[in-house]
């Protein structure tokens, strides 16, 4: 897959935070609360696209609260190392439990529901990062919720 981009040596955190600013106002009007713990950490590969893939995720949360009737909204963004991979997890409480939604379907170029409109994007944003960047990406069903995690080596 193109991304029309060069790859280049970027910021996890940085990426991740100019991810969330784009979506923060629409969290906010849905009081979803944000908890962000993140080492900051250098990748190499396409930083728009990987940003783009972190702004995937963080809206197929938020269409997952638009629907569920949870109370107390939250997302936790966690990036840590360990040795040389950089692993970073999306987790909400959405309450979904639709494994479904959440197996390696929930990244199919064929996944394109009204409730969760963002397949595409998804399909891309997998494709890149572990075609284009030598990372993993991995969706699943938490206690809680919707869990996602990312690897990537640096």
């Amino acid at each position: 897959y193109e991304t029309g981009e060069q790859k280049v040596a970027f910021s996890i955190k940085k990426n991740i935070d100019a991810a969330v600013a784009i979506v923060k106002p629409m969290l906010d009007s849905m009081d979803v609360k944000l908890y962000i713990d993140m080492q900051d950490e250098t990748a190499v590969g396409y930083e728009r696209a990987f940003c783009r893939a972190i702004t995937n995720i963080l809206l197929l949360s938020r269409d997952s609260f638009a629907s569920d009737g949870v109370e107390s909204k939250r997302i936790a963004i966690i990036g840590k190392k360990h040795g040389d991979v950089y692993r970073i997890t999306i987790e909400d409480n959405s309450n979904i439990k639709d494994i479904d939604i959440l197996q390696d379907d929930v990244f199919s170029v064929h996944r394109n529901s009204s409730r969760f409109g963002v397949g595409l994007g998804l399909f891309v944003s997998k494709l890149v990062i572990e075609q284009n960047m030598g990372g993993i990406v991995k969706a699943e069903a938490s206690e809680v919720g919707m869990l996602f995690s990312i690897e990537l080596k640096i």
